[in-house]
């Protein structure tokens, strides 16, 4: 599904015309780089992984007071913060993705989210076709990724008077020919 989606989107931008090559090559460039993740990490299905994240709360029942829910909670979580200390600990890929009820991009590593909460308002259940919600997956996905490149673009770039030797560096990702075929093409919509 998601290979369809890049390669739709690839396939559009190289077949439009107001697009400068420059701009095609950065875009296409950066898509081929882009993750996407939908839904959940595969980890999360495994009951042993999502039960780890809970280890160190003891069986609480159902008279235990919200603080003493709370309390344990809290320790859990200063427990698994620092098991991250040890030489041995797997960062679990996209953790947090359960977390979040809306779409996001990461932009220090070109990673496309849509949690499975963000997605739920509009999953259709049968009788409904399928193709709908392929189709709802993969509009959103096309939403995010237009929003990705109305940005700016910021990379690393060497700065020897930088402490780190690198500085980061802010530029409009469109190109002026970009820009002016651009307003062109909506001229014509208005007239």
């Amino acid at each position: 599904m998601i290979n369809f989606i890049m390669s739709s989107f690839t396939k559009i931008v190289t077949e439009n015309e107001w697009m400068s090559v420059k701009t095609k090559k950065k875009v296409t460039e950066r898509l081929s780089r882009m993750e996407l993740i939908i839904g959940y990490p595969d980890w999360m299905l495994d009951d042993a992984e999502v039960n780890g994240l809970y280890k160190f709360i003891p069986h609480l029942t159902e008279n235990a007071s919200f603080v003493e829910h709370l309390i344990w909670m809290q320790d859990n979580s200063r427990n698994q913060q620092l098991l991250k200390l040890k030489p041995e600990f797997e960062e679990k890929e996209f953790a947090d993705v359960a977390l979040f009820s809306h779409m996001y991009y990461i932009e220090r590593n070109d990673t496309l989210v849509l949690p499975a909460a963000a997605l739920v308002q509009y999953y259709k259940r049968p009788p409904m076709p399928r193709a709908l919600n392929f189709g709802t997956v993969g509009a959103l996905a096309g939403f995010l990724m237009v929003n990705v490149f109305d940005r700016f673009d910021t990379f690393l770039v060497a700065d020897k008077e930088n402490s780190t030797g690198r500085k980061l560096v802010t530029e409009e990702f469109w190109d002026q020919e970009t820009k002016k075929k651009l307003l062109s093409s909506i001229r014509l919509f208005e007239e």
